[in-house]
């Protein structure tokens, strides 16, 4: 404030800084004296100290992201609006999702002006198919999918057998785990 000798001092608003609450006016880099303002202006210069606490809902955001099938691309799924102290070490916590490799939490520092932002990403399961021919031997066939791919069978043929069809019905799309189907056969009576 820059005023003429003995005139009336008009006290400042408040001053506003992102990310801080104002704790008051002092006479003190260490904050340890409060300033008490003068009804006139003083003959001689001062200087004031404002003091700011962190705020404690300084905001930042979580942003969840899936992976895209059949594609290395995300998707984002889920934001989450959160607020916390400004300056402070926090963990948020990450998803479950069917399907999905859950990421490790990270820490992130809540910035005063509100930009934090973290991000998951959650990658594609990735499992194994196996199709097994049996009792009649020959070449396994075998495939990663990641979860949610298509299943597609292979044909399986044998001298002397009928195919019948599989031990279990085959899931059109792939799920959380390795599966194997095993062929079933019969002996073909016309090769008998």
């Amino acid at each position: 404030i820059n005023q003429r000798y003995d005139s009336y001092v008009n006290v400042p608003a408040d001053p506003v800084k992102d990310g801080y609450d104002f704790a008051g006016w002092y006479a003190d880099s260490e904050f340890t004296t409060p300033y008490e303002w003068p009804v006139k202006m003083p003959n001689a210069d001062a200087n004031v100290y404002a003091m700011w606490t962190p705020s404690t809902d300084t905001p930042y955001v979580v942003e969840h992201y899936q992976q895209i099938l059949g594609t290395p691309d995300y998707n984002l799924v889920y934001t989450e609006y959160m607020t916390g102290t400004t300056n402070e070490i926090v963990t948020p916590d990450t998803e479950t999702y069917e399907g999905y490799i859950t990421p490790m939490a990270q820490e992130i520092e809540i910035l005063p002006d509100g930009s934090t932002v973290q991000r998951y990403y959650y990658d594609l399961q990735t499992h194994t198919v196996t199709f097994d021919p049996g009792i009649v031997g020959g070449d396994v066939v075998s495939y990663e999918l990641d979860f949610g791919g298509r299943v597609t069978e292979p044909q399986f043929a044998a001298n002397g057998y009928i195919f019948l069809g599989w031990d279990r019905e085959i899931a059109p799309y792939m799920g959380e785990e390795d599966v194997v189907y095993t062929a079933q056969w019969t002996e073909d009576p016309a090769t008998s």
